[in-house]
């Protein structure tokens, strides 16, 4: 096979020209040189009448035998080896239309900006795969710890509707403590509180306890307010469960700071009346500092008997209503007036 030197405007372009009617249109394909095994990928174009008229133009050398010349670019003929025009070289060319065959061409293509964007393409393409590996195998890894909490989420549903509920001022009232009394960890989990069904197993640590608290416990009730509890509508009318969550910023060995309490409701408002039934059961609240848009904070200072704590209020609303939970302080904060101005921040960083 006779080489012939590509035109100047073909001399950056992924294609040669010859002249075989058993390749399709426009075929990729793959040359090799047998004397040293260099292989190129590239796209093939076929000689045809008008481009011979436009090639055997003088002083270029003419094609007279078309089935037996192929004109390539310098940098294919660099890529086989250096291989001169105007010389009889025996090449191997055969068709190479796969995906492989597409890429192949692409990466040994004259233009840099056409191999960079190959290869960009293929790694996009592994990492793509890597990723959906990992998104599968971590769905799988984490299959047994879903399965797990659907089963304690029906065993904690189970429990409340089997349990008794507790006053919502009896429940407040067992996370006071009187002012020479130190808190601890067992409050609400002895004999004087049988409502409260705790799901922590002792005190649990960080990561456990969200990114936020150092250590934690968590646990279930149901709660009266005045005599009467809050239901929501499932296959039959239940009970609302409530959460406890008392948390520490600090390490266990130092006891709570507060405990977090508040309805889980799925198909009514989780908004609630806490000002009457904590007055019929004998409290005295002193109202300390508003904050955010509507009174989304409000803290209270709360007596019964000796005891004395600090109690925030957080009302929000959304698309499925207004919701309303209670944080008590075990242990009294640095400053009670800055109550709401504390949580509003705390919120807005976290936004």
């Amino acid at each position: 096979m006779r080489l012939f030197a590509a035109l100047h405007e073909g001399a950056q372009q992924g294609w040669v020209w010859l002249q075989d009617p058993t390749l399709p249109a426009r075929s990729l394909i793959r040359i090799k040189n047998p004397d040293n095994g260099k292989v190129v990928y590239c796209e093939a174009l076929q000689i045809d009448e008008n481009f011979l008229d436009t090639y055997n133009q003088k002083p270029r050398f003419t094609i007279s035998t078309p089935k037996e010349a192929l004109v390539i670019s310098g940098w294919y003929r660099a890529a086989l080896g250096g291989v001169s025009t105007q010389s009889d070289v025996h090449l191997s060319i055969k068709p190479c239309n796969s995906w492989w065959g597409k890429f192949k061409a692409s990466t040994h293509h004259p233009q840099t900006v056409v191999r960079v964007a190959a290869w960009l393409g293929l790694i996009s393409v592994i990492l793509g795969l890597w990723s959906a590996v990992l998104g599968a195998a971590s769905l799988w890894a984490a299959e047994p710890n879903i399965a797990v909490e659907r089963d304690v989420q029906k065993a904690t549903a189970s429990e409340v509707r089997g349990s008794s509920a507790i006053e919502l001022g009896s429940l407040l009232e067992a996370f006071m403590v009187s002012p020479d009394t130190q808190p601890d960890w067992s409050m609400g989990a002895g004999s004087s509180t049988p409502q409260i069904s705790w799901t922590s197993s002792g005190v649990e640590e960080r990561p456990d306890c969200t990114l936020v608290y150092e250590s934690c416990r968590r646990g279930t009730t149901r709660v009266l307010l005045n005599g009467r509890e809050m239901q929501h509508l499932r296959q039959r009318l239940e009970p609302v469960p409530w959460k406890l969550f008392m948390v520490s910023n600090a390490l266990a060995k130092f006891g709570p700071e507060r405990v977090e309490i508040g309805p889980s409701c799925d198909t009514v408002e989780c908004s609630f009346d806490f000002m009457s039934p904590l007055i019929s059961a004998g409290f005295s609240l002193v109202k300390l500092c508003e904050a955010g848009p509507e009174a989304r904070y409000t803290g209270y200072e709360v007596k019964k008997d000796r005891k004395l704590s600090y109690m925030l209020v957080s009302d929000s609303t959304g698309s499925g209503g207004t919701s309303r939970s209670l944080t008590l302080f075990i242990k009294k904060p640095t400053d009670p007036q800055i109550l709401c101005a504390d949580a509003e921040r705390a919120l807005l960083n976290f936004e």
